[in-house]
């Protein structure tokens, strides 16, 4: 069986109540068909949309006349406090047992609060238990990088993956999202566990197997792919990177066994969208680019 794992933060509307919503437009239908009808993604999250932009995506999703392909609403308002996801998934392949818990917390000592994700659980087609974690954490303006915040976000989703593992240490744990962070960064890499050795990972087999290390920009990249070398074009830092690798989708260590493989590195910043049939450029969709991962379960 394959499984393809696709996450988008569309830019739709940014979860503040200062922020400027913007209207979907063509090009953004085209992104969300290229997604789910031409590249067959199985599970697709999507942040910083709000109810109404959910709506219109279930719009696009029932003019494919998939019936196999389900939406589920993450969306929540408390306050100023808002959950801005919606979840896309297969149900030929997955059925969805529960969603919505929340993995927010606040910080205790400076009364922060710390968006660390929410939570879907599914099983698969073959009764094997899947969890599903959706994460758009702080940007960097609210909390810095290398912030103490930044590195409580990564410890505090660590903790909501040790207890998965602690009920069944080979949970399959899939956690796709828009970090604000990139894979080398401290909250990923140490706090959260998450590393680029698949190695270390089966060696070790409570922490992630992070894949989009090989997103990394290169001169490979830059020849092959010339409009990004990165899945978000950020400038607010001042350094010397303005491609960033914000977006990523990350693994437990059960899908580094024997009956799994990833197809193609299992990282794909996908950049490829056709939007110049319509003549638009890609800031006019989104400052960040979707990415993608497909495995697949060896018999």
């Amino acid at each position: 069986m394959d499984l393809k794992f696709a996450w988008w933060n569309c830019g739709l509307s940014p979860p503040s109540t200062k922020a400027k919503k913007k209207e979907p437009n063509l090009g953004f239908v085209i992104s969300i068909i290229t997604l789910l009808d031409i590249r067959k993604v199985d599970v697709l999250g999507i942040c910083e949309v709000n109810e109404q932009d959910i709506d219109y995506i279930n719009g696009i999703i029932q003019s494919l006349e998939n019936p196999d392909l389900q939406l589920v609403n993450l969306y929540k308002k408390h306050g100023n406090s808002i959950e801005d996801f919606c979840l896309v998934y297969n149900s030929k392949k997955l059925s969805i047992t529960s969603f919505g818990e929340s993995l927010n917390t606040w910080d205790s000592v400076t009364d922060k609060k710390l968006k660390a994700g929410i939570s879907a659980k599914f099983i698969l087609n073959d009764e094997v238990p899947l969890s599903i974690i959706l994460c758009h954490w702080q940007s960097r303006k609210s909390y810095p990088h290398e912030s103490p915040q930044r590195i409580k976000l990564g410890a505090t989703l660590r903790a909501n993956i040790d207890e998965i593992l602690a009920v069944n240490a080979n949970s399959l744990i899939v956690v796709l999202g828009d970090f604000n962070d990139e894979p080398f960064d401290k909250p990923i890499q140490d706090h959260l566990s998450a590393s680029r050795d698949a190695a270390f990972v089966i060696r070790k087999p409570r922490s992630l197997f992070n894949p989009f290390w090989s997103c990394l920009g290169t001169m490979d990249e830059i020849e092959h792919h010339p409009k990004s070398s990165g899945s978000c074009y950020y400038q607010d830092d001042g350094n010397m990177t303005h491609w960033k690798t914000f977006d990523q989708i990350l693994f437990s260590s059960a899908f580094l066994k024997p009956n799994w493989e990833f197809v193609d590195k299992g990282a794909e910043i996908v950049n490829d969208i056709p939007i110049q049939d319509v003549d638009l450029a890609w800031s006019e969709i989104s400052d960040h680019y979707p990415v993608l991962s497909h495995i697949r379960r060896i018999a």
